[in-house]
């Protein structure tokens, strides 16, 4: 195939270092818009960053110990590390693009890679997300079968393999040969029509999509799963046979954990499912898009990196064992023992 450039990877250098000015400041309207822009990428994006990057960690580290419980943990552990990863490219290293380097380099190391890994474990995270939700069907449905299917180390397996399979989906964004100025990138055609025709809906179908679908199926068919045992349990104790529940009481406080985790999930990407089937609908791309609607990639961004900063919130909102254990932490007391 004939060399082209590739004007993808400047246009990826502008989604990953921010958002363009607003008509060089010429109407006041346009002005107020880039001030707030330039507050959320400034200000509101490393303070995310930061606090996600410590209560991730820290919940890596909690997560670890009880992942020889459940599964259930080792995947919330796994996800934890992803989200810093995301959290550590798309928060503080774009805003030390946007001052410290001063956009000053395009080139491949600074542009290309690091916005390659942050799809890449972007998706990672749902992938996990949505994993969690099939680990805890299995849990309720076959709870004879959790020390077959719910073990750490298959769920250690999955999450290399979906890595895996994600790193080669995302590996043509990575450019390796570019123009003499480093201004754009040198591909082949097949890569330069991946990038720019096919990548906007391997994005949707692979980071939001899919994932939602298997989160909102699964997640139906375990409420379904509790409710149809809680209404045999009542049918045979009304009845004066004792009966002990199938379903463990540690199993109904990982799905707990797991419907709040997937309901946030579900709410931070339904502003980029949007605007994704927005363009795909007419057929806009995504900078005719952000062009249209002010503010949308901050938005979308904010909310993205939201997902990914407030796990470690969620996890001592509905686990009343992560909140003791997230305060022996940090209280640097020894966790209570189990």
């Amino acid at each position: 195939m004939a060399d082209r450039n590739l004007g993808q990877q400047n246009q990826s250098s502008k989604i990953f270092n921010g958002s363009n000015p607003l008509n060089n400041g010429t109407n006041p309207d346009d002005l107020v818009l880039s001030e707030i822009e330039n507050y959320i990428y400034m200000i509101l994006f490393p303070t995310i960053s930061f606090m996600g990057i410590v209560g991730n960690l820290s919940s890596f580290m909690i997560l670890l110990r009880l992942s020889n419980l459940s599964s259930f943990y080792m995947y919330l552990a796994c996800l934890s590390l992803s989200d810093v990863v995301v959290l550590s490219i798309g928060g503080i290293y774009r805003w030390l693009m946007m001052t410290v380097l001063s956009f000053e380099t395009n080139g491949p190391i600074v542009c290309s890679v690091p916005f390659a890994f942050l799809m890449l474990f972007s998706a990672l995270s749902a992938w996990i997300t949505a994993t969690v939700s099939v680990d805890r069907y299995i849990a309720v449905y076959y709870p004879f079968k959790v020390n077959q299917y719910c073990t750490r180390k298959r769920a250690l397996i999955f999450v290399v393999l979906a890595f895996l399979l994600l790193l080669a989906i995302n590996f043509p964004t990575i450019c390796y040969e570019w123009n003499d100025d480093n201004s754009s990138c040198i591909t082949p055609e097949f890569t330069n029509d991946y990038c720019l025709e096919y990548i906007n809906y391997i994005d949707l179908s692979g980071y939001v999509a899919i994932p939602f679908c298997f989160i909102c199926i699964f997640n139906i068919l375990i409420i379904r799963g509790i409710y149809n045992a809680a209404t045999q349990r009542r049918r045979l104790t009304s009845v004066g046979h004792r009966t002990t529940s199938i379903i463990k009481e540690s199993t109904k406080r990982t799905v707990k954990v797991l419907f709040v985790v997937t309901t946030f999930f579900t709410v931070c990407y339904l502003p980029f499912a949007v605007a994704s089937f927005y363009g795909i609908f007419y057929g806009k791309s995504w900078f005719q898009v952000k062009e249209q609607v002010p503010l949308a990639d901050a938005i979308i961004h904010t909310a993205i990196l939201m997902n990914h900063a407030f796990n470690f919130v969620l996890y001592g909102v509905s686990g009343q064992q992560f909140r003791e254990d997230i305060v022996a932490l940090f209280c640097c007391r020894r966790a209570l023992s189990r």
